[in-house]
């Protein structure tokens, strides 16, 4: 009873403006790609369900380079262990991250200070760009348990209430975010602290 299915989505976007300039057309090639997969195991007592995406998009703009625009990959699994035929316990995992470096690319050189989580202060002159996040950074991680009860089930449908007890983490190593710019010759960029929650969940 595993089934498996995946898909393969892609598109070009050329966009030209002359916005600034009657003379002078801007030329933009976008480019996005989303590879999907999932699989299914369904055969009483057991239910096994995972989706996962991986999308990335390539920007090109006027006299540049292709940098990444979008980057995302998301992995989601739920398993159910049905003691009736439409009531049992669950445990649910999701990840979501990114595959590349992300980075903040200036028109003009500036002056950057980056702000350790220890309060330590770095300056780094005359720079063109900077790194916000490395790759797999920032790392999402869900969990939950719980009771699960169908209201639907049929061979192309299911319908589900979950109610449980969930944790959330987000890593953020070598992550950085703008605080400010400073008289518009100095941005500011602080480290992001990791984030740890735990609660009741509740899903439809």
């Amino acid at each position: 009873n595993w089934k498996m299915f995946g898909a393969i989505h892609g598109s070009v976007l050329l966009n030209a403006a002359n916005s600034s300039s009657v003379e002078e057309v801007k030329n933009n090639i976008s480019l996005l790609t989303q590879l999907e997969s999932r699989i299914l195991y369904d055969n009483l007592p057991h239910y096994y369900l995972s989706n996962n995406l991986l999308e990335v998009g390539a920007l090109r703009q006027q006299k540049q380079k292709f940098n990444i625009s979008q980057d995302r990959l998301q992995l989601k699994n739920t398993y159910v262990y049905y003691l009736l035929p439409n009531l049992g316990g669950y445990v649910r995992g999701e990840a979501v991250t990114h595959l590349f470096v992300t980075t903040s690319r200036f028109e003009e050189r500036q002056d950057i200070e980056l702000i350790n989580l220890d309060g330590s202060v770095k300056l780094r002159e005359s720079v063109d760009k900077v790194r916000l996040k490395p790759p797999l950074f920032p790392l999402s991680l869900k969990e939950g348990f719980g009771v699960n009860y169908s209201i639907l089930r049929t061979f192309n449908s299911r319908l589900s209430i979950r109610s449980g007890f969930g944790y959330r983490q987000t890593y953020n190593s070598g992550v950085y975010k703008l605080l400010h710019s400073e008289n518009d010759s100095v941005r500011v960029y602080s480290r992001i602290e990791d984030d740890k929650t735990k609660g009741i969940e509740t899903s439809i």
